[in-house]
């Protein structure tokens, strides 16, 4: 809308004559206004899962599609938050040294627990293995829980490790530990801790030098400590004869007119049980071929 035009007066000054004119009419200045733009945060996917939900045509196939995925969003979140932790926990994580004793070092410059000694518990039993970890534990927000089942004579012990809405978990498969003086009942508790203890070792990663936890690859060979920190298999011990396996040969030998210093001697051994079981019947048969020796040389002599 633009204003009315005014009536302006002119005075002439050469005729002396007063003149009206009309003045041109001045646009109206209006105000800008300016209307913000309202910035929303984006959706997530819940909010998107909500969208979908509320929409009536909303097959539902699409929907537990959705759910799905929502899962494995949170499930993969979950992992990440587990394996962050998990890595922040490691490197607090105590060390059993080769006489099965927990010791916690101070970092040294690379962050590695090789420092200064800080504590060394007598013995690693799953108790002191616990005592030790578990304010780790619960500053990295982890849980440690166990159960148990009975399997063809065997203790199945499984272990879980718990976090951050992630979990692992390992078992570990053992019979009855009988050593000693221990009961059906006793051998079987002894085996649970037993249990609990190698699946907290496998869970958290703790490293062990023990010789009671040495790797040999699952070999069953007699593995000791070498120079250096490693392992080295031991000689395998050869078995020797029974008592009544040596009173047996000591007969045969005594038949075949064999002396015990020469026959000790040829195989090398201090006395006649010494002898390797492998060996028994290629012994048994160089007394024959000595006897045979013997008797073929007083018919020629």
């Amino acid at each position: 809308m633009q204003a009315s035009a005014k009536k302006v007066k002119k005075h002439d000054a050469k005729t002396g004559n007063v003149t009206a004119s009309k003045s041109k009419p001045k646009p109206d200045t209006a105000l800008a206004v300016h209307h913000p733009v309202e910035h929303r945060p984006p959706k997530n996917f819940l909010m998107i899962l909500a969208d979908v939900a509320a929409n009536p045509a909303t097959n539902p196939s699409v929907m537990r599609e959705m759910l799905d995925m929502q899962k494995e969003i949170v499930a993969e979140e979950c992992k990440q938050a587990f394996d962050a932790a998990f890595i922040a926990l490691q490197a607090e994580l105590p060390v059993i040294n080769k006489d099965g004793k927990i010791e916690i070092r101070a970092k040294d410059a690379s962050g590695e627990r090789s420092g200064k000694l800080q504590q060394a518990t007598p013995y690693a039993t799953f108790d002191s293995i616990m005592d030790a970890i578990q304010p780790l534990l619960t500053k990295h927000g982890f849980g440690l829980s166990f159960e148990t089942q009975s399997a063809n004579e065997r203790l199945l012990v499984r272990g879980h490790l718990i976090g951050h809405g992630h979990e692992r978990h390992t078992e570990f498969p053992l019979p009855a530990e009988t050593s000693g003086s221990k009961n059906n009942v006793q051998g079987w508790g002894s085996s649970m801790s037993y249990g609990k203890r190698y699946c907290t070792i496998a869970l958290l990663n703790i490293r062990s030098r023990a010789m009671q936890d040495a790797d040999t690859d699952g070999f069953p060979g007699d593995f000791k400590r070498a120079k250096g920190g490693g392992l080295a298999e031991a000689p395998k011990k050869a078995e020797t004869l029974t008592d009544d396996e040596a009173i047996e040969l000591r007969d045969f030998m005594d038949t075949c007119k064999v002396p015990v210093p020469k026959f000790c001697q040829h195989f090398g051994i201090a006395k006649v049980a010494d002898l390797p079981r492998e060996l028994l019947q290629a012994a048994r048969k160089e007394c024959v071929d000595f006897r045979d020796r013997r008797e073929a040389a007083k018919r020629h002599g």
